[in-house]
């Protein structure tokens, strides 16, 4: 017996696999996964068309307006994207940037000043670094193709943020390598990274920093969760339930699968010591499921958007996603 259709548009993630594959069904839905390599179509097909029933959405868009009338979306507490950003910030060596603070003075792109990846950097960047972020120069576009012009001043802050666009036909990628800015961050590895001499990692060490701050704080960056669609959750409140249990699940397969003893299942030579690493920094499971397990990430975010003036104060967590998982 066929349940209710619903299509779900998202990566193919190995924690999200088993739903494509039908390994994982959620209980009564007949789900449709749309594979997709690049999240932001999937943000603009979903924000502008409404496009799907459900997908990965990025979660500070959600913090920012899930308060406003008519928001057409219901968010589940599973966390497909989760990425530790300091291997993702780029200088260029002749820019005299050796620490974080050097960045102060100096021109830095950034795709979207309100991608979550962004968010992330900025607020590790002034918490963690001390850097003044009133202090640089914003420069924004494409990384890979001219995203410009997007005009001087980021809309929908509390307070006035000046950036500047990308010069005509220029990548912030381009960029970076010819030394017209200084630094990059964001949620993309810029392709001269590996390729020009003059590009390379703020962070030499990101890992092992990341690994320091995760002991110290808990915080493992969120980017994207799971949307519903508000029409079609309204129509049938049981699938938040049956969602939430199947990507769990496949969540949970996963994980087994990867701890699976016989073989190597991924492309990764020294996979032993990256799952016992996995057991003594996050108890076995990177990835778990449900509000409470993530609160201080979430709790972190929201503190660096009031710090970075995109919303005025913090809202509640808990009202942010549907209570699912017992919970």
């Amino acid at each position: 017996m066929s349940g209710l259709r619903l299509t779900y548009a998202g990566v193919m993630y190995d924690r999200t696999a088993a739903l494509a594959t039908g390994a994982v069904k959620p209980r009564g839905i007949d789900l449709n996964y749309l594979e997709f390599d690049y999240p932001p179509h999937i943000f603009d097909k979903m924000q502008n068309e409404l496009g799907f029933d459900s997908s990965e959405l990025g979660i500070s868009s959600h913090i920012q307006k899930a308060h406003e009338k008519d928001y057409p979306f219901v968010y589940l507490p599973i966390f497909p994207s989760k990425v530790f950003r300091r291997s993702y910030m780029f200088v260029n060596k002749k820019s005299g940037i050796r620490t974080p603070k050097d960045l102060e003075g100096k021109r830095v792109g950034v795709p979207a000043w309100g991608q979550t990846a962004a968010i992330w950097q900025r607020g590790i960047l002034a918490n963690d670094h001390g850097v003044d972020l009133d202090k640089i120069r914003w420069v924004q576009g494409g990384v890979y193709e001219y995203g410009g012009p997007r005009g001087t001043t980021v809309r929908g802050l509390l307070k006035e943020q000046k950036v500047e666009p990308t010069p005509q036909g220029k990548t912030l990628s381009g960029m970076i390598a010819a030394g017209e800015i200084d630094a990059l961050i964001g949620a993309n590895i810029p392709d001269t990274f590996g390729k020009h001499p003059d590009v390379a990692r703020l962070f030499p060490d990101a890992r092992a920093v990341d690994r320091e701050h995760f002991l110290k704080s808990g915080v493992f960056p969120i980017m994207h969760a799971v949307a519903v669609r508000r029409d079609v959750w309204e129509k049938d409140k049981w699938i938040a339930e049956s969602l939430y249990e199947a990507f769990d699940a496949a969540k949970n397969l996963a994980l087994t699968k990867m701890k699976y003893p016989g073989s190597v299942r991924y492309m990764t030579p020294w996979i032993d010591d990256e799952l016992d690493e996995i057991e003594t920094l996050f108890g076995g499971d990177p990835w778990p499921s449900g509000v409470e397990a993530n609160r201080k990430t979430l709790e972190t975010l929201m503190d660096y958007m009031v710090q970075q003036h995109m919303i005025a104060k913090k809202p509640n967590l808990d009202d942010l996603f549907l209570e699912v998982g017992g919970h």
